[in-house]
């Protein structure tokens, strides 16, 4: 029922020119370190015990690719500070420096070589027996040494009886909604605006829609809505939790699934859509990729219909 952190993740630094990291923290409430890293030990034995499920793997590599033909797409519109941070890496560790066109195929061919027996192999250096240093950061001492062996010993122990059970967190739907039971709605009037250098259409149901069509960057669509109403109108009573509406809901899922299962159907899809309400209106903005509209299209559908 308590979670025994607030949020945790691992990341993988160069901490010198010779010697590479991975680097697991875990933020938790005070007095629960030795739970946060009792849980944090458990996860990795669990990958080192059974590895990691086939759609796993897809997802982490449609995001990765997603990255991947991102960055070729805007080759032409990269910031400076890009090519800047690929030459030091030449200079200072002989990285190579190879554009992008040749950079996308490599990484692509990389990423699809990429197998589940490659992530386990890999997984199994994940131990404290391989050079491991464990920190501690509290603002008042609750944990001791001992605390910490004791963890570790628990985990060590699970992991040899075979005690710790395969996830089943990675179910997850293939699309983000049954686009089939949609009704269509229609056009029903249309404008040229020259001052604003936009065109505005009006749905049947009302909205209206302003496009406008930049040359800032090849492979990005801005999304952006707003209706007047907002945290103003609500009554004193209400407002602390009208405030807190947004967070809450973000945390439950907002269309209609939990944000890590939203997430796993958006892998490798280029899509973020997000709903504030501010003091004196309701927002709808996100970008996504014009091969992903219609993604992003169905995210805003949900949120109006939704509950």
């Amino acid at each position: 029922p308590k979670p025994p952190f607030f949020n945790a993740g691992g990341f993988i630094e160069d901490a010198t020119r010779t010697t590479t990291l991975l680097s697991v923290q875990a933020a938790c409430a005070e007095s629960r370190a030795v739970e946060a890293l009792t849980a944090v030990l458990r996860e990795l034995a669990r990958i080192r015990l059974h590895g990691i499920s086939e759609q796993e793997l897809k997802i982490a590599k449609a995001n990765m690719l997603a990255d991947t033909e991102q960055l070729y797409a805007e080759r032409e519109q990269t910031y400076c500070e890009s090519v800047r941070d690929e030459l030091v890496c030449h200079f200072l560790r002989g990285d190579l420096v190879i554009g992008a066109e040749d950079e996308a195929v490599l990484a692509k061919a990389c990423i699809e070589r990429v197998s589940q027996e490659d992530v386990l192999a890999f997984a199994t250096q994940l131990s404290v027996r391989n050079s491991c240093v464990i920190r501690v950061q509290e603002g008042r001492k609750y944990t001791s040494e001992a605390d910490l062996c004791s963890a570790i010993e628990q985990v060590r122990i699970e992991e040899f009886e075979g005690s710790i059970d395969e996830s089943e967190v990675f179910n997850i739907p293939e699309v983000l909604m049954d686009a089939s039971a949609l009704k269509p709605g229609t056009v029903i009037a249309s404008r040229h605006l020259p001052a604003l250098e936009m065109h505005e259409i009006t749905l049947s149901n009302g909205m209206r829609i302003g496009i406008k069509v930049t040359d800032f960057l090849d492979d990005q669509v801005l999304l952006r809505g707003c209706a007047r109403g907002g945290l103003s109108e609500v009554s004193e009573g209400e407002y602390i939790h009208a405030m807190c509406a947004n967070m809450v809901a973000g945390e439950l899922g907002i269309y209609g699934h939990r944000p890590d299962i939203y997430d796993g159907i958006l892998a490798g899809l280029r899509t973020d859509v997000a709903a504030n309400v501010s003091m004196y209106r309701r927002n709808i903005e996100g970008e996504t990729s014009p091969v992903d509209i219609e993604t992003a299209l169905q995210c805003i559908h949900l949120l109006f219909t939704h509950n």
